[in-house]
């Protein structure tokens, strides 16, 4: 399978995750690449892989888990 270009990664993310900003250079889809979350500011770096498969922010991740644990009605975001 080919590796992606930085162009079709990139035009990914803003389909999958338009609330995720990537920060650095997307080199292969197993090297790390440094992120910002446009919700809450947090960053972070993750595979591209990661990424596509579905994964987003951990700080937001964290907090809708702690939330729902508490019994707090988690918002969804659109």
């Amino acid at each position: 399978m080919r590796e992606k270009t930085p162009n079709v990664f990139l035009a990914e993310m803003r389909e999958l995750h338009p609330d995720i900003e990537v920060m650095g250079e997307y080199v292969r889809s197993k090297i790390g690449v440094d992120c910002r979350c446009r919700f809450c500011g947090h960053e972070w770096t993750t595979s591209g892989q990661s990424l596509v498969q579905g994964s987003g922010c951990p700080a937001c991740a964290r907090k809708k888990n702690s939330d729902r644990q508490r019994g707090i009605p988690v918002k969804r975001r659109i």
